[in-house]
């Protein structure tokens, strides 16, 4: 960080401090949004790195040649200078003679664990430092998505020129990992012809995987990757609305790929962007079994071709 940052700033630079005080206090403190602006929560996270850092300079050792202005204790002022600074890039990692942890609400938690930077070493020989902390925890996000498509089944054949789809998503981004994606809704199917009765009606309860940007072909738009399994609940209904067969119940294991038209960044993040209209292939391995007496079908290959709408 090149210049002194206070309130009111923004950049690159503070986007880089929001990023290093996640680093230090999450967990157990809440993850700060990296927006690139130094707003109210910027600037209480920055007092309390710099409180619990207090005496950082003047325990740890430093070399005779250090600027004396080095060994000064940090002030909680909110104001990254050059000492603030240079506490945030040290990456050691040191622990307690007696483990004492910040408890947010003002007890002592007692553990045997250590923390970045803020120790009171002073002995000749300390105590090893612990486990490195763990990955900070996923943020979640809530989508509602409408799906508009074409659908066509084998095993048996059948076709469904409409389908509309409703589900409700909850998004677990993952720091470095694949997102986590648990989805539940309902479906409506319009078939041509009348192995499955005129229209077909379903709920479903689907799990999946995403966030694989390593497999970028024909540019960023393209996602190829995001495996799921399904678990379904189906009916066929006649003309008249009634049903026509016994509900089956369904497993699939698939793939969806998607072609990203319009996107935006999530609420709170700068950077991660989520498709809020986008076209998509969904393949999959269908098995069904009827619920009147318990038969199974052979695994079947679906796929439904159509259109998302986001939102959030």
């Amino acid at each position: 960080m090149g210049r002194e940052l206070s309130v009111g700033m923004s950049g690159e630079d503070v986007r880089l401090l929001q990023n290093l005080l996640n680093h230090h206090l999450s967990p157990p403190l809440p993850m700060l949004a990296a927006d690139g602006w130094f707003g109210p929560q910027t600037l209480a996270r920055v007092k309390e790195f710099q409180k619990r850092n207090r005496d950082y300079p003047s325990l740890m050792p430093f070399p005779a040649e250090t600027a004396p202005e080095f060994r000064r204790p940090l002030k909680d002022d909110g104001i990254v200078g050059r000492l603030t600074a240079n506490v945030l890039f040290d990456a050691r990692t040191v622990c307690t003679r007696s483990p004492v942890l910040f408890s947010p609400n003002g007890d002592e938690a007692r553990a045997r664990r250590p923390f970045l930077l803020a120790s009171a070493i002073g002995d000749a020989d300390p105590a090893p430092a612990g486990d490195p902390p763990g990955p900070p925890p996923a943020r979640t996000f809530r989508l509602v998505q409408l799906q508009i498509g074409q659908q066509a089944t084998a095993n048996p054949w059948s076709a469904s020129p409409f389908v509309f789809t409703g589900q409700y998503v909850l998004l677990a981004k993952n720091d470095g990992r694949p997102d986590f994606l648990l989805t539940a809704g309902g479906q409506v199917a319009i078939n041509d012809g009348g192995a499955n009765g005129r229209w077909t009606a379903q709920g479903f309860v689907q799990m999946g995987l995403g966030g694989f940007d390593q497999v970028k072909l024909f540019g960023d738009k393209l996602d190829w990757f995001n495996p799921f399994v399904a678990l379904m609940l189906s009916q066929n209904f006649k003309n008249n609305f009634g049903p026509q067969g016994a509900p089956t119940v369904g497993l699939a294991v698939g793939n969806q790929i998607t072609w990203t038209l319009s996107s935006k960044p999530l609420p709170g993040t700068a950077d991660d962007k989520q498709d809020t209209l986008s076209l998509f292939l969904n393949l999959q391995a269908v098995t069904n079994t009827d619920l009147s007496n318990g038969q199974s079908s052979a695994p079947g290959g679906q796929f439904l071709l159509g259109a998302i709408k986001t939102f959030f």
